[in-house]
């Protein structure tokens, strides 16, 4: 990975600050106009080989691609991503019910890959502010539809894409067991949310006999690293997985961004610029 830092700075500060639990790192599938040359570009970036030894853990330095693709595919068909998946290795796939208002569980469904070997994640229709989306209706409704655009029976993990602040999280702990009980997912996820939630809904899962969260998705790379200080112990301390999105910062990594060539890109249209740039500097 390209970065613009020295190499062995890099792996000097977080050679001992890495999260040991399972950390599995995601390319991101919206890429403008993407190809075959786009998305193997996107991943090759990724590829373990190209960062320090010492930074990665042992079971990530063994990975030679990214194990789960994330993001939705707004701009891509699907005739265009198989492939590439394959070529990889890259069998999980990520997808949420509000991508593109839907369209990306629909392609994924259309395309049939989650019943020719791809396993898939999605998860619970998320708005902003997001009062009342972890309600006992909305984790019911928001699942069967999403089954039902994907086009498979259950998924393998389902997330709560953020958190609720203003439905109990015993009633959410309950909605999403009871959709559990119907067959709907195997794993639960929590996502984007503060340790206190997760400890709070670890705890609530386990004093009720509930499914509990064996999956944390949230972002992390060089320059967003927030989680290390306490989730990553927290996480490690309630057996709970971390899928790390957005590991090139929404491009920031690349290392191919100057002034002139930023324009148009994914990294300035997505609006990650200036919160990169703030983050870093």
């Amino acid at each position: 990975m390209t970065t613009g830092l020295d190499a062995k700075m890099t792996s000097t500060v977080l050679h001992s600050r890495l999260p040991a639990v399972p950390l599995y790192c995601s390319a991101i599938a919206s890429c403008p106009k993407a190809n075959h040359k786009a998305l193997r570009s996107r991943i090759k970036h990724l590829r373990a080989p190209n960062l320090p030894r010492s930074f990665l853990t042992a079971s990530l330095a063994d990975r030679a691609t990214p194990s789960i693709f994330f993001g939705d595919i707004r701009d891509l068909e699907i005739a265009q991503v198989e492939p590439v998946l394959k070529h990889y290795g890259l069998t999980h796939l990520d997808s949420a019910a509000v991508y593109a208002g839907g369209e990306s569980e629909s392609r994924l469904g259309k395309a049939g890959l989650g019943r020719r070997g791809f396993t898939i994640d999605t998860k619970i229709f998320a708005t902003r502010p997001s009062d009342g989306t972890l309600s006992a209706s909305a984790i019911e409704e928001s699942s069967a539809r999403s089954l039902q655009r994907l086009g498979v029976d259950h998924v393998h993990t389902l997330y709560a894409h953020g958190p609720d602040y203003a439905t109990p999280i015993a009633e959410q702990a309950k909605a999403f067991d009871d959709v559990y009980r119907k067959g709907r997912f195997k794993e639960l996820g929590l996502a984007n949310c503060m340790p206190q939630y997760v400890q709070q809904f670890v705890a609530t899962a386990r004093v009720n006999g509930y499914i509990r969260p064996t999956w944390f998705q949230g972002q992390y790379n060089l320059v967003v690293r927030t989680y290390e200080d306490i989730l990553f112990p927290l996480l490690r301390a309630k057996g709970v997985q971390f899928a790390a999105y957005s590991p090139l910062a929404g491009g920031f990594l690349n290392g191919n961004l100057t002034p002139e060539g930023a324009k148009g890109s994914r990294f300035t249209s997505h609006g990650a610029s200036s919160t990169y740039r703030k983050s870093a500097f």
